[in-house]
């Protein structure tokens, strides 16, 4: 929040904007009441929403304000007003020690009483478990008197987050939260001053801030950083492989340098008091005086020769050129924002690899926006002004520029670009689906993949086909652009589970075209490898898979290489990894593990938790249905590559495999009697309708391709079902079972889990809100006026078992109205209560009393991303 000159927060008046950075605004004000200057350290909204933040970050700021020393900028208190908190800092004239080094080198004898200060300040800090852990020369400031005074110190801690991740990202960096969070699988500080620890997601100490004052003492002396790097990316990878350059570094600290830039934390200096015995060994060793004690310093060492010695060395050690080093490959761990969900779409990777765009649901306010994640970013940020976005967006050729869809899924959507770093969302065009990613020949030129269509191509403000679907196609999507501008890749799909990537031209393509690539695989990236090779990257069964393409001749080899696991799915399709790509090499994309996982909980009216049914189960979203007496209930589990369905006794407990194969299944509707299973599966292509006895064994019945079932008649003459955007009535689905006919509605939208209400009059279904539609079972076609059930957005519709009450789900509430079906009247929706943040589906027992839902573990966390940095040059090594 930006604060004017002359704002008041308490008895703090504002002056002027001081700074501005990851860790918040930083103003000078007036403090009224004591009449002095003080530097006002405000919260980044992310953390200003949250209170439990915030209550942790005052308990955090309250034990840094015991820490009394001259060289630590003091904290004078914690400012809470009109919703703006901030950080009451002691002011603190003077340059930074970034501004200092940005001159050139500092000489030896500023530069050790430079450290020396820093040093203490640490050594005070630790003295009380203190960690600063983002020691950087931008967080030092020097007076005009030359006292050092270290900033920030200890806030990386207080801005840790409550709750870490539940999952081992040992090993691997995340550039999550540099500077704020910490523990295992979070980096902080900025990358150049990390420690190897730091730069692996492991925990940080003391030693990681003995680890940072090396570095700084290092670039003070040198002018240059001890590791370095064009980007993030490089200069992490140097501080875990390269060693500094120690002939530039004076033979007198040299030894004490090396000390404190050990990589291994075992061998490195673990207490900041014993760098002055170091400092006096060095300066033993190399001017042959008597040992200085401990605490002292060398400032009379500094004579003519030892520094002619240390000039000579120097300018040698300028005229070595270092052989290039080669990049190498780094994995980082990019958290999920706290207090969201992810959307059903995949995550997607800036052109220059910089960048993750992704979709996310605030569990608070139930909005869903995209959201942006920089390499070198605190956090991510949703983007203002792309509120209900859906499916996956796509950038521009600038990395600047985002496209994402707006609607509802399955139904034509707007699709509107917006700059990441502000202004208005702007509308592009009206497309008859859902935006399935895309890319961009110019400004103007979108390439698109929509559901239920073939690639769209939008040019000169007209929408047109630039490939055709066969017979069979349900769609194509995911298309991607390769380097010669002119071909790219894309999906053909057939059902689920039945995709296939294929190579085909923008222009007039010759026969050869398209050419299939891969069958059995599905949302593609491309990778450029120079010199007319690349990589077609993608995922199956958990496994990252790169499979070489030659860019000149169109064709793939005939195996993919494993380059990494652990890919996540779709929460619906684990047939739909949630993986991306950019040209320029970097991969993305969204773990799995034991985060998907949840359990079936039963709650009452009031949302109060009544009973765990079973233990945690990687379950599927769109499975879950309770028999008509409300004692059994059908799941689907994830299995790998597919999704079985299972059937759970309720009241005795136990469950039973109910449908096992090598696809996926989903989508279970009960008979009246509970004698059969309706359900969708993808077992043969294209997916289709199958129909299951639970009192006869043997196979299951084909009955209609390519739907849904949503729901059964109770006088077992009617089957509702979904295609596309379309409502169809299967009649008489046990003995004529392909009487499949479409159902007329009044509006052009999709029409979503429509249900039957027990007397059979009236069918409830969600597209955008709620809405009834009468059902004439003799004139089943018959078009009908539709009469709106919700007043602020709904879907999911569940009839109570008497007809008289209906519920829905609206963001995360359960809402009820009272329905009178003969009238019909409509009562006033009253919201019964708030699901639990990271629930799948639910279901309501006939008496409306009790609620199975399937609800997170624990506290919800979302799967975290890994981000993929330098991978081919592993492949280059086996």
């Amino acid at each position: 929040m930006a604060l004017a000159p002359g704002a008041r927060l308490g008895v703090y008046e504002v002056v002027s904007l001081m700074g501005e950075g990851g860790m918040g605004q930083v103003y000078r004000a007036k403090d009224t009441r004591l009449k002095r200057d003080v530097a006002l350290k405000i919260l980044p909204d992310a953390f200003a929403a949250d209170p439990d933040r915030v209550a942790r970050f005052q308990r955090e700021a309250e034990l840094l304000a015991t820490l009394n020393h001259p060289n630590i900028a003091a904290i004078y208190g914690f400012e809470d007003a009109d919703g703006v908190h901030a950080l009451v800092l002691e002011l603190v004239e003077g340059p930074t020690l970034a501004d200092r080094i940005a001159k050139g080198p500092i000489p030896l004898d500023d530069a050790l009483p430079i450290t020396k200060q820093i040093a203490e300040a640490l050594e005070a800090a630790h003295e009380q478990g203190i960690v600063h852990r983002d020691l950087k020369p931008a967080n030092i400031k020097i007076r005009d008197d030359g006292t050092v005074k270290v900033l920030d110190f200890g806030l990386a801690k207080a801005l840790e987050p409550l709750s870490a991740l539940r999952v081992d990202l040992a090993n691997s960096p995340t550039i999550t939260s540099p500077a704020m969070m910490t523990g295992v699988g979070m980096i902080l500080g900025t990358a150049a001053y990390m420690s190897p620890e730091q730069a692996r997601g492991r925990a940080a100490d003391r030693r990681t801030d003995i680890w940072a004052l090396g570095c700084i003492f290092y670039e003070m002396l040198t002018g240059d950083r001890a590791f370095r790097g064009d980007d993030i990316t490089e200069t992490l990878a140097s501080i875990i492989r390269d060693e500094p350059n120690w002939a530039r570094v004076p033979v007198l600290v040299r030894r004490a340098l090396q000390a404190c830039l050990d990589k291994n934390p075992k061998r490195r200096l673990r207490d900041i008091g014993d760098l002055w015995h170091l400092f006096d060994q060095d300066a033993t060793a190399t001017a042959s005086v008597q040992p200085i004690r401990s605490g002292a310093w060398v400032w009379s060492i500094l004579a003519g020769v030892v520094a002619s010695l240390i000039a000579a060395a120097t300018t040698l050690a300028l005229m070595r050129k270092p052989a290039p080093a080669k990049p190498q490959p780094l994995r980082f761990h990019v958290a999920f924002p706290p207090n969201a969900t992810p959307g059903r779409a995949s995550p997607t990777l800036s052109p220059d690899g910089q960048r993750l765009a992704f979709l996310a649901t605030d569990n608070r306010t139930a909005q869903t926006r995209v959201w942006i994640h920089e390499l070198d970013a605190l956090e991510s940020r949703p983007l203002a002004g792309t509120e209900d976005a859906i499916g996956t967006p796509f950038w521009l050729a600038d990395s600047q520029t985002i496209v994402f869809g707006v609607g509802q899924y399955r139904q034509p959507n707007t699709l509107k670009k917006i700059d990441i770093d502000g202004g208005p969302a702007l509308s592009v065009t009206q497309v008859p689906g859902t935006l399935e990613r895309g890319f961009s020949t110019s400004d103007s030129t979108f390439v698109l993949g929509v559901t239920s269509q073939p690639i769209l191509r939008f040019s000169g403000g007209v929408l047109t086909r630039l490939t055709t679907l066969d017979p069979g196609e349900t769609h194509h999507a995911f298309p991607a652009l390769l380097p010669d501008g002119v071909h790219f890749i894309y999906v053909r799909s057939r059902g689920v589970n039945d995709d296939a990537i294929y190579v085909n031209a923008l222009n007039d393509a010759p026969n050869t075209l398209p050419r299939l690539l891969r069958k059995s695989a599905t949302n593609p990236a491309y990778v450029s490898g120079g010199e007319g090779r690349g990589f077609v990257v993608f995922a199956r069964e958990g496994a990252l898979l790169a499979l070489p393409f030659d860019e000149r001749r169109l064709k793939a080899a005939d195996e993919p290489i494993v380059i990494g696991q652990g890919v996540g799915a779709g929460v619906n399709d684990p047939n739909i990894p949630l993986v991306t790509g950019s040209a320029t090499g970097p991969i993305a994309y969204e773990e799995t593990g034991e985060l998907n996982y949840r359990q079936l909980k039963w709650f009452d009216r009031g949302g109060t938790v009544t009973r765990v049914v079973d233990a945690p189960t990687n379950y599927i979203t769109s499975a879950l249905r309770l028999s008509p007496s409300g004692t059994r209930a059908i799941v689907g589990v994830r299995a790998g590559s597919t999704a079985e369905l299972w059937l759970i006794d309720l009241e005795r407990g136990g469950r039973t495999k109910l449908v096992s194969n090598t696809a996926t299944n989903w989508a279970p509707i009960w008979s009246p009697d509970s004698s059969s299973v309706i359900y969708t599966s993808s077992v043969k292509s294209p997916a289709a309708l199958y129909r299951k006895s639970l009192d006869v064994a043997g196979s299951d019945e084909r009955l209609v391709d390519g739907v849904n079932a949503s729901d059964w008649s109770r006088d077992g003459r009617f089957v509702l079902f979904q295609f596309g955007n379309d409502l169809g009535l299967l009649q008489d689905p046990i003995r004529n079972s392909r009487s499949a006919v479409p159902l007329s509605h009044s509006n052009e939208t999709s029409v979503g889990f429509p249900t039957f209400s027990p007397d059979g009059r009236w069918i409830a279904y969600g597209s955008g809100d709620v809405y009834l539609r009468a059902f004439d079972p003799d004139a089943p076609r018959r078009p009908v006026a539709d009469i709106a059930v919700s007043t602020n957005g709904g879907s999911f519709p569940r009839w109570r078992g008497d007809g008289k009450e209906l519920f829905y789900q609206a963001g995360r509430q359960i809402v009820s109205v009272t329905v009178d079906t003969s009238v019909p009247k409509l009562g006033k929706p009253q919201t019964l209560f708030e699901l639990p943040p990271g629930s799948f589906s639910w279901d309501v027992t006939p008496d409306g009393q009790r609620f199975l839902v399937l609800a997170p573990v624990g506290d919800f966390a979302s799967p975290p991303f890994t981000w993929l940095l330098n991978w081919q040059t592993a492949l280059k090594k086996k």
